[in-house]
């Protein structure tokens, strides 16, 4: 029984093929985050990356791409 099938595969195939975040905004979402951990431990880069879930250089790689610098 090979051939494509109908019903609950292709809802499914449509749903994955939109994005659920509108392109552009996972990026403003993820500065945002960023610049809350860093305000929340008064910009200690070490502690902000350990509230984020990820590492002390991928904190400091964000914070270059988005042009996030300590007021």
């Amino acid at each position: 029984a090979a051939g494509p099938r109908s019903g609950a595969g292709g809802a499914a195939a449509r749903a994955a093929a939109s994005p659920l975040i509108p392109e552009g905004s996972w990026e403003e979402h993820e500065k945002a985050k960023i610049i809350e951990a860093l305000q929340r431990t008064n910009w200690n880069i070490t502690k902000a990356a350990q509230l984020l879930g990820m590492t002390f250089r991928t904190l400091q790689y964000r914070l270059e791409k988005f042009g996030i610098k300590r007021p």
